[in-house]
């Protein structure tokens, strides 16, 4: 990509798969030279997600690749090493997704780094942090929605574990690594000096998990249950209606939904009793309930017109239009 925010900026990226191609992929996206560097047989995310005519593009391979330059380097031959770190004495911010034990036996630890490229940022994301007894093992994005608690947030809805439908892991993580990176260039322009980040993917989604759901368990003494009552009701869902289905939010007294139920607005009161998730007997989740069967048996997927309210279904398609005139 030419021009962006990041023009002149050079990125030698050393990740596989999706959490450090998500990170490289944003700075790709805001103008920075990123070059993918690969081993002899490919990042294995080539492999995955469906198949090109050469079996060695896949649809998620070129999705979180693009506006990258690629090239194919043996780190396991001294040329190879001594070839990358020709290549890194052109660059400003070098990435990885290596554990660090492996990354010092090729030559590429932070000290090794810094001495031969104090300018640089280098940045490596790895499963769990270097103070943790999982440090050194290896992970993968099914088992950080394990281990963070992801899983289990899903089996209070569904009544069982299950993963989020896509590598949720590794996008957050993904994104946290771009903004680090981000601001260390910015520290540089004021310090001329490079830095080294660590991005553990544990320590990272659990804190994304813990402010959402941590709930009145953030107190001493816990002032009731964890979990943010809202968005883990098992009602929290899309509301079918004849011919498709519509999303609904009421996280105020929703005078919008009560004209939809044909219901006076929802006092304060009670109002703050659901969004606080206190448990206490509410009008509130009646109504919502009442609702959603009134919208079941609307003529088509539409939202009233109230301010405050989504008017986009949940998907594309037929339903992407204006709701009829009566």
């Amino acid at each position: 990509m030419s021009g962006g925010a990041l023009a002149g900026i050079r990125v030698v990226d050393l990740t596989t798969v999706v959490v450090g191609p998500t990170a490289t992929l944003y700075l790709a996206d805001y103008g920075a030279d990123v070059i993918k560097v690969e081993a002899p047989g490919g990042d294995l995310l080539r492999s995955i997600g469906g198949q090109s005519n050469s079996g060695e593009l896949s649809g998620k391979f070129m999705h979180f690749n693009r506006n990258k330059r690629s090239l194919v380097l043996d780190l396991k031959r001294e040329e190879g090493r001594d070839a990358l770190h020709r290549l890194l004495a052109t660059a400003d911010v070098f990435i990885a997704n290596i554990r660090p034990a492996a990354l010092e036996r090729l030559g590429l630890g932070v000290d090794a780094l810094r001495s031969r490229h104090p300018r640089l940022i280098a940045c490596n994301l790895m499963g769990f942090g270097r103070g943790g007894r999982y440090r050194d093992r290896p992970a993968y994005d099914t088992i950080i929605q394990g281990l963070s608690g992801v899983t289990d947030c899903n089996a209070r809805v569904l009544g069982e574990p299950r993963f989020v439908p896509m590598v949720f892991a590794d996008h957050v993580v993904g994104l946290i690594a771009t903004q680090c990176i981000l601001a260390a260039l910015f520290a540089r322009e004021k310090s001329g000096e490079g830095q080294a980040i660590e991005v553990p993917m544990f320590e990272n989604v659990a804190a994304f998990v813990l402010a959402e759901h941590m709930g009145d368990f953030t107190f001493v003494p816990p002032r009731g249950k964890s979990g943010d009552a809202r968005v883990l009701d098992p009602q929290a869902k899309p509301v079918a209606t004849k011919d498709g289905h519509i999303c609904v939010s009421a996280n105020t007294d929703a005078p919008g939904l009560c004209a939809v139920r044909r219901h006076r607005p929802v006092g304060v009161e009670k109002r703050s009793a659901v969004l606080l998730g206190e448990g206490a007997p509410c009008q509130c989740a009646g109504l919502f309930r009442g609702a959603r069967r009134r919208l079941a048996h609307a003529h088509d997927a539409r939202m009233a017109r109230h301010p405050g309210e989504g008017r986009c279904p949940s998907r594309p398609g037929p339903h992407h239009r204006e709701p009829r005139r009566r």
